[in-house]
């Protein structure tokens, strides 16, 4: 039977508290491409989301964690999107790494041959570790599709001649906990490996739909893509793809009814005027992200306000699945009011959750404002 893969895909987030930091790699990392031949084709996308050119390159590796030179170094415009062919890169890349400004966001998009879709699904890059996946089936699990998943081991390949390879442990198991069947392999540093679970564990066929899930678990550090395909026909139907992330403004206001706050912040930073937010939704692929404003500033030495981010989608047909996802936000709108009021100087933007503690704070600089 033909596998064709990637009709559905979402990045396994860590065994983490609700509210817990994600560990994080030195580097940004995009844990798998499609191979060339296997009915699928990979593009690149650069999103440079500043107001001046920004410059990144792209390592490629191919599976046994070999890197391929030259990195590919790409200049982008300011406020562009640059699309690449992988193949016209590397033909071999299995996975790569990213160096350079953040405020270009690499993505890869995976099509069928044939062409681009609008349901082709998108993989961002991500700098996020740990040592233990849970994934949950979706709901569109069943006899139709093939779940799977990419492991990559993040171990530093610093002297290939001495690094020695890390055992990782898959497992399926029940929603209680019990464990059914497990299945062990070794990987080398910043290796890959593809699993098919029905292939590792058959008792798959056996059980209820939603009634178990699949831990993969190393003292190594790990990044897992959960992979789900169409066993027969390849449809994209069952994708609910993540987009590059646009940038969007922070909305003044208080969340509507319709938002829901059930998330965690796995990464957040702040570059120039920007903020960029990775959050792990649980159990469900959400796709459309708001930041809220209050339109409150708060009188003390700096400024404060409270920003808080929160979904306005989601898709059942995911759940079961903890996705992370990357949204970029303008403050240029905090800043606009803040010197209307003749304000000077630094503003300290709180990301707030849903109980009104912070989880983590940012320096907004303000530059004078333009004369004519």
């Amino acid at each position: 039977m033909k596998r064709l893969i990637l009709p559905l895909i979402a990045l396994a987030a860590g065994w983490a508290a609700a509210q817990e930091a994600a560990p994080r790699s030195k580097f940004r990392y995009i844990a798998h491409v499609t191979r060339a031949g296997g009915g699928f084709q990979t593009t690149l996308l650069l999103s440079n989301n500043a107001s001046t050119a920004k410059t990144v390159e792209v390592f490629a590796y191919r599976a046994d964690g070999e890197r391929l030179d030259p990195p590919a170094r790409f200049t982008v415009p300011p406020n562009t999107v640059v699309e690449r062919p992988l193949a016209q890169i590397h033909e071999d890349a299995s996975h790569l790494t990213i160096s350079g400004s953040k405020r270009v966001l690499v993505s890869v998009r995976y099509d069928p041959a044939g062409g681009t879709t609008s349901l082709s699904p998108h993989l961002h890059e991500s700098d996020l570790i740990a040592g233990r996946h849970k994934i949950f089936p979706g709901a569109a699990a069943g006899e139709a599709y093939w779940e799977g998943a990419a492991v990559l081991n993040l171990t530093p390949r610093a002297n290939l001649a001495t690094v020695e390879p890390n055992a990782i442990f898959t497992a399926l198991r029940t929603l209680e906990g019990e464990t059914l069947a497990t299945h062990s392999f070794e990987l080398y540093a910043f290796s890959k490996q593809l699993l098919i679970f029905s292939d590792l564990f058959p008792a798959l066929k056996d059980l209820p739909p939603k009634s178990y899930y699949f831990e993969i678990a190393s003292t190594a550090p790990l990044g897992v893509i959960s992979l789900m395909g169409n066993r027969d026909t390849g449809d994209f139907a069952a994708a609910y793809p993540t987009a590059p992330a646009a940038v969007e403004d922070v909305i003044q206001g208080e969340p509507g009814p319709n938002v829901t706050l059930d998330y965690r912040v796995a990464d957040a930073f702040l570059e120039d005027d920007l903020l960029s937010l990775s959050v792990a939704a649980d159990y469900s692929c959400r796709s459309q992200g708001s930041l809220f404003w209050d339109g409150s500033i708060k009188e003390s030495f700096p400024v404060q306000v409270d920003v808080l981010f929160g979904f306005s989608a989601s898709f059942p047909l995911c759940q079961g699945l903890e996705t992370v996802q990357t949204f970029a936000f303008d403050t240029g709108v905090i800043v606009d009011a803040f010197r209307q009021g003749d304000g000077q100087g630094p503003i300290i933007v709180n990301l707030i959750d849903a109980e009104g503690e912070t989880i983590q704070s940012f320096t907004l600089a303000v530059p004078a404002a333009e004369t004519r």
